[in-house]
């Protein structure tokens, strides 16, 4: 005869065992949808369930959902409200990104790492950008966020500047952020301020370099910090 439905009462324990193993499997919430063989059946029996516990609430009566199933549901770390998960704000998710190294499976951040990801490739390609994402992705590269997954991030290259016009850029960076604490993945300055560094370094050991006294002193004057080891002045996070 026609095979009984996932749905079907009858195929409960079925399907709540195949929940249980693919939550072992891969650690996450079962998808809202899925092409793979088997996963699709187990998205359709989420997805009904959910629509069940809607009727319950409602005070409407359910075949599926007995108070019984619910417990072994609720016991099984199956969550009823995944649909109308609350919103984050970018700012929260900065924050967190801030303390935390995040995969993309992560189970809180892992979709916000994505999304990110695609809202930059558009940006990169010039489709459906906007002022808002502009500055989100200036805020992600100033903690280094890493765009291509898969890839270590290496900054775009730029052609060499003068000392002077790179010292220019610097003074205009400190006036945005209130700091000169460059990330080294910031397009063009980030090396150049690692350079200084360097320099700097080698200017203090007799070492051969291009670091010189009067640099020095405007470099100290707007907050350089020569020491990239040392804790983030106190306004590093806008």
């Amino acid at each position: 005869g026609a095979q009984v439905s996932v749905n079907h009462p009858s195929r409960f324990d079925e399907m709540l065992e195949h929940f249980r193993l693919y939550k072992i499997e891969h650690g996450r919430d079962v998808p809202f949808s899925s092409n793979k063989e088997g996963v699709s059946d187990l998205c359709k029996w989420c997805k009904r369930l959910r629509e069940e516990y809607d009727k319950l609430k409602e005070g409407n009566e359910s075949s599926m959902l007995t108070a019984f199933n619910m417990q072994r549901l609720t016991e099984a770390g199956f969550n009823f409200n995944h649909k109308n998960k609350p919103r984050v704000s970018f700012e929260d998710r900065l924050a967190q990104l801030r303390v935390l190294y995040v995969p993309s499976r992560h189970s809180v951040l892992g979709e916000f790492v994505r999304q990110k990801r695609k809202e930059y490739n558009k940006f990169v390609e010039g489709v459906g950008t906007s002022k808002i994402i502009e500055r989100q992705i200036q805020d992600l590269v100033a903690l280094e966020f890493v765009f291509d997954a898969g890839r270590k991030y290496t900054p775009p290259t730029e052609p060499n500047k003068p000392w002077e016009e790179r010292y220019k850029e610097l003074v205009e960076y400190k006036a945005l952020h209130g700091h000169c604490a460059v990330p080294k993945s910031y397009p063009g300055l980030g090396q150049w301020v690692k350079q200084q560094r360097y320099h700097y370094n080698a200017f203090k050991k007799g070492k051969a370099n291009r670091m010189t006294p009067e640099r020095c002193i405007r470099l100290t004057d707007i907050g350089f910090i020569w020491d990239a080891s040392g804790k983030q002045p106190d306004n590093f996070y806008p």
